[in-house]
């Protein structure tokens, strides 16, 4: 049989059923996960860690400037994935659209996971130059 595959889930958050069951859908009882919720300072620690375990695949919810990083640096091709969250609205427990398998609250905030994982190709910030002058306000 070939090795396990090595997930890390590197969140603070605690994957939600719906998201381990979306791994077994990929990989069956050949894999294993590694939950990595600590706060961390920098993307090296990050990856220090994922290099400790030999990720194979990271799910990261992490700043975008620490992912960008992490691409980067990325010396032994993990593939990098992140959860495709909806933002249904703004609530409290109880609420009576809550599903304990798929969804999460995050200040206050209502998300469901869609049942997918987007991979983590790039991360860009697009910049044009600002002339104060031309400044209009939108809202």
């Amino acid at each position: 049989m070939s090795e396990k595959v090595r997930v890390a889930w590197v969140s603070q958050h605690t994957p939600l059923q719906a998201q381990i069951e979306k791994l077994e859908e990929w990989f069956g009882n050949n894999y294993t996960l590694h939950q990595i919720a600590q706060t961390f300072t920098s993307a090296e620690q990050v990856y220090e860690e994922l290099e400790q375990i030999h990720a194979d695949i990271a799910i990261v919810v992490l700043p975008y400037s620490m992912t960008a990083r992490l691409l980067d640096i990325n010396r032994n091709n993990v593939v990098f994935l992140q959860p495709v969250m909806d933002k249904l609205h703004t609530c409290s427990p109880p609420c009576k659209d809550f599903n304990p398998k798929t969804d999460t609250w995050i200040k206050g905030r209502h998300y469901r996971f869609t049942g997918r994982y987007d991979q983590i190709i790039e991360v860009r910030v697009v910049r044009q130059p600002f002339n104060g002058a031309n400044f209009t306000r939108s809202r």
